[in-house]
């Protein structure tokens, strides 16, 4: 009969053995792993920001729009690929110590379209970044009539027969 309580309390001893060793490894990786209560302060505002500044580019007006296109500032610059107005107005509503690249995707594909100095050759001119990046989104409606061969999005879209295209703006601080 002794032997029978030997075995129960071996195995009580195991469970807590066990139990501790589980408990020490998370706190250890818990330990380990890199805080980011910080950046969020930061990301939170420079997204709204982006997000702000975005929203009012695509609600913005051009002043003298051809019969036909679009009025929107921001529609109107990617359709005519106008990267130095896009950046000049884009600098009036971001922070100018932040950096950015400016993509364009239609949901399937994500196209590098420029970068916050206005160059477009994405082999050198992705800006590289630093932590944390923050990305802003707008949603814009493009008439796959307006991407002619002049445009930059044509060769990535042609095939595209939808008008819907998310403009992404990454951003970090310098």
């Amino acid at each position: 009969m002794r032997k029978n309580n030997d075995n129960g309390q071996m195995m009580v001893l195991e469970t807590i053995f066990f139990a501790s060793s589980i408990i020490l490894s998370i706190v250890f990786l818990y330990q380990l792993s890199p805080s980011s209560v910080v950046s969020n302060i930061y990301t939170t505002d420079l997204k709204s920001i982006g997000d702000d500044a975005l929203h009012n580019m695509y609600n913005d007006e051009i002043v003298s729009p051809q019969l036909g296109y679009p009025s929107s500032k921001l529609v109107h610059y990617i359709i005519n690929n106008e990267y130095g107005s896009f950046v000049s107005d884009i600098r009036n509503l971001i922070p100018s110590s932040v950096l950015y690249n400016i993509y364009i995707s239609n949901g399937l594909q994500n196209v590098f379209w420029c970068n916050s100095f206005g160059e477009n050759d994405e082999d050198v001119d992705i800006l590289i970044h630093s932590d944390p990046v923050v990305i802003a989104h707008c949603l814009v409606p493009i008439d796959p009539a307006f991407i002619t061969d002049s445009c930059d999005l044509h060769d990535h879209f042609e095939n595209y027969e939808d008008c819907m295209y998310e403009i992404r703006l990454q951003m970090w601080y310098i």
